[in-house]
């Protein structure tokens, strides 16, 4: 298991270390947006299809579906402590972020 801070890339880290039997848990900006699986194409639909669903803000609850698991411990210095967790959401790249030596090695590039 690896544990970050969010000053740490996890999506990075988690392609990077793919073929290797670890766990990763990191916590992310609060101001990250992420994006959620696109939505199951409807018969008849003409255009291309999405290749993203909607948004996932973290500092917008209203933009958070319900979580796939909820957990709630009582901490003794702080209190209630919960965790939320959702399948399938992902960052939404448009350039190359930084730690990627080239287009070719990022998953989400174009140019692959």
């Amino acid at each position: 298991m690896i544990v970050s801070d969010a000053g740490y890339d996890v999506t990075r880290l988690a392609w990077v270390l793919r073929d290797l039997p670890v766990e990763l848990v990191s916590r992310v900006r609060s101001d990250h947006v992420m994006r959620l699986p696109k939505p199951p194409r409807q018969p008849g639909t003409n255009g291309r299809p999405p290749k993203h669903g909607p948004e996932f803000r973290f500092t917008k609850p209203q933009t958070w579906p319900e979580p796939a698991i909820t957990t709630v411990t009582n901490t003794t210095n702080y209190g209630k402590a919960q965790t939320q967790a959702w399948d399938r959401v992902h960052p939404r790249l448009t350039t190359v972020p930084h730690g990627w030596t080239t287009t070719e090695n990022c998953p989400w590039s174009r140019a692959r």
